[in-house]
């Protein structure tokens, strides 16, 4: 009997170690979730307007995203996407625990795909740098989070969007 208990003890605490080095893996910001970001093939990025646009209001004809109007779109594959794959999974992007008092103003999207599940995440740069993530049918789903100043996130979009053109000169 004594060692039955023994034995049950032994398997919660190596559960428990487990558990902890699990949740100490986990990503800060997307969880679990992150498989998502990691297996997409391709990324979607849009240009977004800087105030949702409720369901009523919508113009038909018009493409949205998470009821931001899309102004410009376009898809990258995994490997082009590279530089801003790493900036969104870099935790160091993230203030956790802080609440810029600013308002959320939209001016880029990030899908990832991976089957039937998403992440997207709307990014606000101005007035500051804020995003709120959306994941449905997670507990990251509608997640609000601020950003770094001169976040590589933005700066990876950024680029993306408008690529810079290296010309050489005439000698």
């Amino acid at each position: 009997m004594k060692t039955n208990v023994k034995n049950i003890c032994l398997i919660f605490i190596l559960l428990a170690i487990a558990g902890g080095i699990h949740a100490k893996n986990m990503h800060k910001v997307f969880g679990t979730d992150e498989k998502i970001i990691r297996s997409a093939a391709k990324i979607d990025l849009y240009m977004v307007d800087v105030i949702p646009v409720m369901s009523p209001d919508q113009i038909q004809g018009e493409n949205y995203i998470y009821d931001y109007r899309v102004m410009k779109a376009m898809s990258i594959k995994k490997k082009a996407g590279s530089a801003l794959i790493k900036a969104v999974l870099d935790t160091n992007q993230y203030m956790n625990g802080v609440a810029k008092k600013c308002p959320f103003m939209g001016k880029y999207a990030v899908q990832f795909r991976q089957g039937k599940r998403s992440i997207t995440i709307i990014l606000s740069t101005n007035p500051c740098e804020k995003a709120i993530v959306f994941c449905p049918g997670s507990i990251i789903d509608k997640k609000h989070i601020d950003i770094i100043e001169n976040s590589t996130i933005i700066t990876a979009i950024d680029l993306l969007f408008n690529p810079v053109v290296i010309t050489e000169g005439k000698k």
